[in-house]
């Protein structure tokens, strides 16, 4: 239980940075890649996620971000 509660903790802050970007909210965008950044970091951790899993989805969620040219 425990696991999948910092699994779709994680996974959530992830979804929530890509559908910021789509629906237009540049303004929250850098906030919420913050929030997601802390949740993978606390799945790395907790022993959900390993460490290099956890570089590559802030490696891409910091590319995805860049990308939409949010501030």
């Amino acid at each position: 239980l425990v696991n999948n509660r910092n699994t779709d903790a994680y996974r959530k802050a992830r979804k929530a940075v890509g559908k910021a970007i789509v629906a237009g909210k540049l303004t929250e965008v850098k906030a919420l890649q913050i929030k997601a950044q802390s949740k993978i970091d606390a799945a790395v951790k907790k022993g959900v996620l390993k460490k290099n899993t956890a570089s590559r989805y802030k490696s891409r969620l910091s590319a995805l971000v860049k990308k939409s040219g949010a501030k």
